[in-house]
């Protein structure tokens, strides 16, 4: 008897599994800052999570290492616990500025190979004439859809579906370097691409691209399935106006990065990287986040 045996598809998800992380927010002494002759009092609750805006807000925020792209449209905050908070207690606070919820955002981002994932919200809200801190919060979120699975084939190679690109709406301005550094962009060069700076709020500025590493010579092995958000630092950009004397820095890969699968430092299929910048709303400020890895700012 001949016996038939079904090859199957198998459908595997990491969004089929909710993610869940744990937070509490110890408030302190409130801190002072300031430029020059003018200072600021905040309320402060102290330690990495702690991000003065420097616009007479705080912000909380928090990162850790995760096992993949988190789904921000899925992020649910859960057990919030709040405290009512004096007026006189909110000290500088620019009140006109809280909000009635935290208005909570999560992203993600990958370096080396290795998932970050980050929350950031607004810790005191405005509703109805009171104002409250937060004290601790849960959260829950998936991975991201567009990076799912969808089969295997009998060679026992991973396909992927990409649902959309980053690139696929908006505005975007395609520029490139040829060797790896921190890079300064300035007006000047905003408006060679054909940025409108003269209405151009910096706190909007992207930038994406995946560096200049060689790709993987087997096609199995996917590394990014689209560009990915790079760390920028912007000089001036409170004032919410690119003025003349404002820049922006961002570490930048050349295409001379080492490939330990050839054995080079050299991209056999590209000697330029390309980045896409855009104006488009920044979805939070990564404050932190940027790491400057030379010492060299190359001026652009």
């Amino acid at each position: 008897m001949r016996r038939i045996v079904p090859f199957l598809l198998c459908v595997v998800s990491l969004t089929a599994f909710a993610q869940n992380r744990s937070f509490k927010i110890s408030w302190s002494d409130p801190v002072t800052s300031g430029v020059g002759t003018t200072t600021i009092k905040l309320p402060s609750f102290g330690g990495e999570n702690y991000v003065d805006q420097g616009d007479g807000t705080i912000a909380f925020q928090a990162s850790w290492k995760d096992r993949g792209e988190a789904d921000s449209s899925t992020l649910r905050i859960i057990n919030a616990v709040y405290e009512d908070v004096a007026a006189d207690a909110l000290f500088d606070i620019d009140v006109t500025k809280l909000l009635p919820s935290l208005d909570a955002v999560l992203r993600s981002n990958r370096a080396r190979g290795q998932y970050y994932t980050s929350i950031w919200l607004h810790p005191i809200i405005s509703s109805n004439g009171r104002y409250r801190r937060l004290v601790s919060f849960d959260i829950t979120y998936s991975y991201n859809n567009s990076l799912q699975r969808t089969g295997v084939t009998r060679s026992g190679l991973t396909n992927f579906d990409v649902t959309s690109s980053v690139l696929s709406s908006g505005e975007w301005f395609k520029f490139y370097v040829e060797e790896t550094g921190v890079y300064r962009i300035d007006r000047g060069f905003l408006n060679a691409l054909g940025v409108n700076t003269s209405q151009l709020d910096p706190r909007n500025i992207r930038i994406y691209g995946n560096g200049g590493r060689m790709i993987p010579l087997l096609n199995s092995e996917v590394e990014y399935l689209d560009v990915q958000e790079n760390a920028i630092w912007v000089s001036g950009e409170e004032d919410g106006s690119f003025d003349a004397e404002d820049f922006v820095l961002f570490y930048a890969e050349g295409s001379d990065q080492w490939n330990e699968e050839s054995q080079t430092h050299r991209n056999i299929f590209a000697d330029r990287t390309f980045y896409y910048l855009t104006t488009s709303h920044r979805v939070c400020p990564w404050a932190g986040l940027l790491r400057l890895f030379s010492s060299q700012t190359q001026e652009m």
